[in-house]
């Protein structure tokens, strides 16, 4: 039975705040049997605009028609364009139930993370035991949702305690990071706003940047001010001093989201669940901290110990990747040090059809590597102890082969970018089975040193290539031609075989250039190396090998009138570009071909001696024409 998925678009699922949110919507989801699909970026924001570009396609691969609903954590998202994108995919494209969390869009549900009674009890607290009169209430912008819930318990705990409303207590000039709250605690301290019995941050990293700003001034935190902050991230619980905080009610919010797409789906009535969030106590506000929360970051860095981001430096993944000769070597190497990261139940390594392009980039001048290719290539799957390396070609719209697969228990899956700057390399699939898990910063770390590595081999192989290409047309070079032709031997060990041996010449190209000046030739040339290739159909090798000489080599099976064959369907295209080109000149080409057995590449040489013989006795009679 092939299970319902529910989407979930976001951004860094590794951070505390979407981790929280996701065990939730992973825990409802599971218990009431649906697999997640998580698509999500590695950045949430940066200066390097390339970058983001790459990033961000993640969320153009994905595939509304597989899914039963979205979940949509669009603040996460603040990366230039990336939210407009994927609004406009989803109103175009999107025809499953769409829930946002903390945020609106147009008529679609929302569900929001319900901060009023945690930020009451937070401000309850500093009320009844620290007794504290004046408290100063300091966020980022009123149109934040979040704000709007928090400053609501603020002046609920006030005035359920009769205490006034002093809106000069009550700020939005902060931003929810380190430097958020700088410049209010600076005008504090220089007498600017009154100095308060306590300042309450709504977010961690603010309440940690007003604490050093005070204690750098000489202030004992805890004595001379309080401060909370919200969110109990770990580092806020081992800051010293310890940040009194607020764990949100964040996986009550990812249940809920579940719960309303459930009710949907199934035409029943929302019940959501309701709750949730605690008041944790550190040495900020004055008390003695809870080592149960303070002391926690510590625990869980020893329960999770494993592979860090030392280690990946150690195990000189870094220089193994880069001396591989080849594609498949890395590849192999790749699918070695996934044990690095092997906490995962599933892993695949999906790469674009075209990552690589290092024989076809000329003829590919004009593609746009910055999106996905419509068929993507699976080179590593990891499933327990099942590892296999099969470069298995899907369509993207799958999102990876084994998606529908029938599984026993519901999973999560996180499907995230791999690219280097804007160029789409493909992507990741990584999953935990039904474990309540997110990939860690370290996972993350791991994928960025893959990219480079194939982003390298990609530029290793085109410069390679570079040797053996002639640069104007894409054609293989005289150098070229001679690798392949290795290659062509060894095939006409095989009796059946025959050498097919095509050799070209442009006509008056020099009365072209002398009279319409060079680039009106290259054209002429280009036109002729373009009708060769197109013409190839049994894996020939098209070469430049003179100004305006080509040659086309095969070996096959081929009939006795293969050559005259070939030369027709040149001839054709050259027709045709004569047709649809308005330039001043058209193009014609002399064409010389044989097809017979050769045994070695004294042979062969001989062949290539008889083609352009053949050729120039073909031009002659071009220049007969001409003149009658």
């Amino acid at each position: 039975m092939v299970r319902k998925k529910i989407g979930v678009i976001l951004s860094k699922p590794e951070e505390e705040y979407p981790a929280r949110m996701l065990r939730g919507i992973m825990s409802k989801a599971f218990e009431l049997d649906y697999d997640v699909v998580i698509y999500t970026s590695f950045a949430k924001e940066s200066t390097l605009t390339e970058y983001i570009d790459g990033e961000t396609k993640i969320y153009d691969l994905i595939n509304f028609d597989l899914l039963s609903g979205v979940i949509v954590l669009l603040d996460l998202i603040r990366m230039s364009g990336a939210k407009e994108a994927i609004l406009r995919r989803i109103d175009r494209e999107c025809k499953c139930p769409v829930v946002f969390v903390d945020s609106e869009y147009k008529d679609y549900d929302s569900v929001f993370v319900e901060d009023e009674i945690p930020f009451m009890e937070l401000t309850d607290h500093l009320i009844e035991k620290h007794g504290c009169k004046k408290i100063m209430f300091f966020s980022g912008p009123l149109s934040v949702a979040t704000t709007k819930q928090r400053l609501a318990g603020y002046k609920r705990s006030l005035e359920k305690h009769g205490m006034a409303i002093d809106e000069s207590l009550i700020s939005f000039d902060g931003n929810f990071w380190y430097d958020g709250a700088t410049q209010i605690a600076h005008e504090i301290l220089d007498g600017k706003r009154p100095m308060p019995d306590a300042l309450m941050c709504c977010g961690d990293r603010m309440a940690m940047g007003a604490a050093n700003v005070f204690m750098e001034a000489g202030m004992e935190i805890g004595k001379d001010i309080l401060i909370t902050g919200y969110d109990a991230f770990d580092d806020a619980a081992s800051f010293v001093p310890s940040i009194t905080s607020v764990l949100p009610p964040l996986y009550e919010a990812g249940v809920n989201a579940v719960l309303k797409i459930d009710a949907k789906l199934k035409s029943i009535t929302y019940k959501p669940l309701t709750g949730g969030g605690k008041v944790e106590i550190g040495c900020s506000c004055g008390c003695e901290e809870d080592e149960n929360y303070t002391r926690k970051p510590a625990r869980e860095i020893s329960k999770n110990a494993g592979s860090t981001d030392n280690d990946l430096f150690e195990s000189n993944m870094l220089e193994a990747m880069a001396s591989c000769v080849d594609p498949n070597e890395l590849i192999y190497t790749i699918d070695y040090f996934t044990f690095l990261v092997r906490t995962y139940k599933y892993f695949n390594l999906c790469l674009c059809d075209n990552w690589l392009d290092s024989e076809n980039d000329f003829e590919k001048q004009n593609q746009d590597f910055t999106d996905y290719s419509d068929f993507m290539r699976l080179w590593i799957r990891s499933e327990g102890s099942k590892d296999e390396v099969p470069g298995t070609l899907f369509s993207k719209r799958e999102v990876f082969p084994d998606y529908n697969a029938d599984r026993e228990k519901p999973a999560a899956f996180f499907i995230a970018p791999l690219h280097f700057l804007k160029r789409c390399l493909g992507y990741t699939v990584i999953s935990f089975g039904d474990e309540l898990k997110t990939y860690d910063r370290h996972f993350a770390n791991w994928i960025k040193l893959v990219a480079n590595a194939l982003e390298n081999m990609r530029i290793k192989t085109s410069l390679a290539g570079l040797a053996v290409r002639d640069i104007l047309t894409g054609a293989y070079s005289r150098l070229g031609l001679e690798h392949k032709m290795v290659e062509l031997m060894e095939r006409s060990k095989n009796r059946k075989n025959r050498f097919f041996m095509l050799v070209a010449d442009v006509d008056k190209l020099k009365e072209i250039n002398d009279k319409y000046g060079h680039n009106a030739g290259d054209l002429a040339i280009k036109a002729v190396a373009e009708a060769m290739k197109r013409s190839m159909k049994n894996n020939e090798v098209c070469a430049r090998i003179g100004g305006d000489e080509f040659v086309v080599v095969g070996c096959n099976d081929y009939w006795a009138d293969y050559p005259e064959r070939f030369a027709l369907r040149v001839r054709e295209m050259i027709d045709l570009y004569n047709k649809f080109n308005d330039y001043p000149f058209s193009i014609s080409v002399s064409l010389g071909g044989v097809c017979e057995r050769a045994a070695d590449k004294d042979e062969a040489n001989a062949l290539f001696e008889k083609a352009d013989k053949l050729m120039y006795e073909n031009k002659k009679k071009h220049h007969q024409l001409r003149i009658d």
